[in-house]
């Protein structure tokens, strides 16, 4: 009888065991009395369920973990997966086009004027682009009135252009005027104004010279007024702005106020040169032209062959 007893209890305890398996495998917990072979003691259904300690982990929600007990309830965030990263697309840059705005015609146009005054007889600078290679023309006005003069030019090329402050001109500001040899007047440039001219006076005028011409030697004779007290220079010059160019320094004999003296130089060939009074205070007078000629000076004695 013991060992038929026993022979029951084993059995009970197989089929607590066999429910607790497939428990926790998922399967369905048999409610009430498990049936079990007459004369078996039946293992009550509360077994199954002792056999989950308390505070375990049960399934819950989707990516929580709950806990029947003392155990408190843990959320673990649900693993996301990182987006993609999606590179930017490079932009297009536009291909500059030309402008279609017009274009400011080439044509000539003077940019700067040195120096800004100065008496008659100064040398001029203009500054451009586009004013030929020929000489125009340039025309000082007095702003406060008067006769408007020509400037005596001393060179000309596309960007530079050289003259002198013309005689005449009373003290004060002129304005300058350019034309091209083809008449085209020359705009401003730059600020878009004209620069003015400061004529300081007052001016040296020449009224004559004597003689018109001669040898290496001859003495000149050059008259007027406002020369100054402090002597200058005479110069002469044959093929002007050209690479043949010849120029040299009369010798000095005589300087006041009204007349100069000075004896041409043997630097030069038969023909015309250029003569040209200048005062200590840097102003250019034109005297006019001097026909140098071949053999002794005028007035000396020639030897006896």
């Amino acid at each position: 009888m013991k060992s038929g007893t026993m022979r029951s209890l084993r059995r009970g305890m197989l089929v607590s065991m066999v429910a607790v398996l497939v428990a926790g495998c998922g399967g369905a917990t048999p409610s009430g009395p498990t049936a079990a072979p007459s004369g078996a003691l039946s293992a009550p259904a509360a077994s199954v369920a002792a056999a989950t300690p308390t505070g375990a982990a049960t399934a819950g929600p989707r990516g929580t973990a709950s806990a029947t007990g003392a155990s408190t309830a843990v959320t673990t965030p649900a693993p996301t997966t990182p987006a993609p990263t999606t590179a930017s697309a490079p932009v297009a840059t536009p291909r500059r086009t030309p402008s279609s705005s017009p274009q400011p015609a080439a044509g000539p146009v003077l940019f700067s004027m040195r120096p800004v005054s100065g008496p008659p007889g100064t040398l001029v600078t203009f500054l451009g682009a586009g004013l030929g290679s020929a000489p125009g023309r340039i025309r000082f006005t007095p702003v406060a009135g008067g006769p408007a003069r020509l400037a005596p030019i001393r060179a000309w090329s596309a960007t530079r252009v050289v003259c002198l402050l013309p005689d005449g001109l009373p003290a004060g500001d002129a304005s300058p005027a350019l034309w091209t040899a083809a008449g085209t007047p020359v705009g401003p440039g730059g600020n878009g104004a004209w620069p003015l001219f400061d004529v300081a006076g007052p001016s040296p005028v020449v009224s004559g010279f004597s003689p018109s011409g001669g040898p290496a030697g001859t003495l000149l004779i050059i008259r007027g007024q406002d020369f100054g007290s402090t002597p200058g220079l005479v110069t002469l010059c044959q093929f002007c702005g050209t690479g043949a160019q010849l120029s040299a320094h009369a010798s000095l004999v005589a300087w006041s106020n009204t007349e100069v003296e000075a004896r041409i130089p043997a630097a030069f060939q038969s023909g015309g040169a250029q003569v040209h009074l200048v005062t200590a205070g840097g102003a250019v007078v034109t005297v006019g032209t001097f026909d140098v000629w071949a053999g002794p000076p005028t007035g000396t004695a020639t030897p006896a062959g």
